[in-house]
């Protein structure tokens, strides 16, 4: 846990020297430290509150805990840890081309056809 501010470029090098992210927010606001996650190919272990549970493709990118609760945030943890994190990172990559700008313009091309 770090009390301080963390600059974004510090923030990419420290999400990249860990597995996942474990988010245990009960009251989330909008943060986008899910999205630079996923963005770095890191699962997301997380309890299922506010917009997480719309973030997270559970199985995918990360795992929603069960209930909100230590032992459940710990169950799911040991979920993203019981396959190799390999795995994870191409799941959570291909997750990642919905979200593409390529997918977009090519999309909004077609809507504008």
């Amino acid at each position: 846990i770090l009390p301080i501010y963390i600059s974004n470029d510090h923030l990419n090098q420290l999400i990249d020297t860990h597995d996942m992210l474990i988010c245990p927010y009960i009251n989330p606001t909008q943060s986008g430290i899910v999205a630079l996650a996923m963005g770095r190919n890191r699962p997301v272990a997380a309890f299922p509150s506010g917009a997480l549970p719309e973030q997270i493709s559970d199985g995918k990118t990360g795992i929603l805990a069960k209930t909100i609760t230590a032992d459940g945030l710990k169950q799911a943890v040991d979920l993203i840890y019981s396959e190799p994190l390999e795995c994870w990172a191409s799941r959570i990559e291909e997750e990642n081309q919905k979200f593409s700008w390529t997918l977009f313009v090519s999309k909004l091309l077609d809507f504008i056809a």
